[in-house]
């Protein structure tokens, strides 16, 4: 699963070890798929209304897609950049990573469905791009998963079957 493009060098790279078969969440034709765009502007819609009605803190507690929390993920995302975390309300910014994020996490979630994915491998567990997204998935309807990263000082850490902590 990536929003690369084939010759970018990781995809080469997963190439080189016999992987032929990459899946896209989101590429600059994500209108065409229709059902998914017009689920994911609903979704938007109402939950950005629901923010302007309550506040950020809500949204982080409560916002689930099939019974699985969001929320945070994506709000996570939105206060990395610009200052955001001092914003009380949503603006354009928000609009648009709330709707790309709804939009990849329900094209991941159909492909997992699809192609009845047992196991899950990420880099990490932050924020809503294609690596958070499956594994909050992944560990919400109990499928096999491992995260695998690096801490500050170059430890290599692992992380098996992450579990519901939410």
């Amino acid at each position: 699963l990536t929003d690369l493009n084939n010759n970018s060098s990781i995809v080469k790279i997963y190439k080189s070890l016999g992987f032929s078969t990459f899946l896209k969440s989101f590429d600059k034709f994500f209108f065409l798929k229709l059902k998914f765009f017009l689920k994911a502007l609903y979704i938007s819609l109402f939950a950005s209304i629901k923010i302007y009605k309550k506040d950020f803190f809500c949204f982080i507690k409560e916002f689930k897609i099939n019974n699985i929390p969001l929320g945070d993920l994506i709000y996570d995302l939105f206060i990395r950049t610009k200052k955001n975390f001092v914003k009380s309300k949503p603006d354009i910014f928000f609009f648009k990573l709330l709707f790309k994020s709804i939009f990849r996490f329900l094209m991941i979630e159909s492909h997992i469905k699809k192609n009845n994915i047992k196991f899950i491998f990420c880099c990490t567990e932050f924020y809503a791009g294609n690596d958070g997204l499956s594994l909050r998935i992944a560990s919400f309807r109990n499928i096999k998963n491992v995260i695998v990263w690096h801490d500050s000082i170059g430890n290599l850490k692992v992380i098996e079957n992450m579990k519901k902590i939410i």
